[in-house]
């Protein structure tokens, strides 16, 4: 259904609507940004009478199509989609279904932690890489090493629009960061 893979944003009379579908359509204009979700303007109508018009979007969630990145489980250098959310410790299990790096909650969208095959070393892996990402850019101290680590370039273009745009989520909550198997950051 559409709650498994879209979310629906109240109609445009609210101006922070208008800059989310902004945001997005800018975000498709970069190249670096391939995993932009992707969105519809709808009129809607309810039982005949017109209620505005809204914006619907892609849930961010893994597959083809979506943030297309390998989740074999057979190695812990997999890929991994990761979003910032201070609201984790209310939907989920500190070290199972989120990890904290510098009191910012991070939340394991993908793979699947109640996977059987998922297992702890998964878990510390991509925390552990997380954690080195943070550091490497707080300390600024080896521009080659961050580059090892992050797609410099990725994170740069994010960081552009969400500075246009005046995004609120970031640091908060709704802000995704994938790594594809033997990728960066």
């Amino acid at each position: 259904g559409i709650s498994k893979t879209c979310t629906i944003f109240a109609n445009y009379a609210d101006p922070s609507l208008i800059r989310n579908h902004l945001a997005y359509v800018l975000a498709d204009c970069f190249d670096t940004l391939e995993s932009t979700t992707k969105l519809h303007t709808v009129d809607l109508y309810v039982n005949g009478k017109y209620d505005g018009v809204y914006l619907i979007c892609e849930q961010n969630e893994t597959g083809k199509n979506r943030v297309d990145i390998s989740e074999e489980l057979d190695v812990l250098d997999t890929g991994y989609l990761i979003e910032l959310d201070a609201r984790a410790a209310t939907e989920g299990e500190l070290g199972t279904h989120y990890f904290s790096v510098a009191s910012y909650f991070h939340v394991i969208k993908g793979p699947d932690v109640e996977d059987e095959n998922f297992t702890p070393e998964h878990f510390e892996f991509i925390k552990n890489y997380v954690i080195t990402s943070y550091n490497l850019l707080l300390n600024l101290a080896d521009f080659e090493e961050v580059c090892e680590y992050i797609d410099v370039e990725t994170f740069a273009d994010a960081y552009i629009i969400h500075e246009i745009m005046g995004s609120v989520d970031v640091g908060y909550s709704s802000f995704y960061m994938h790594k594809d198997a033997g990728g960066k950051l």
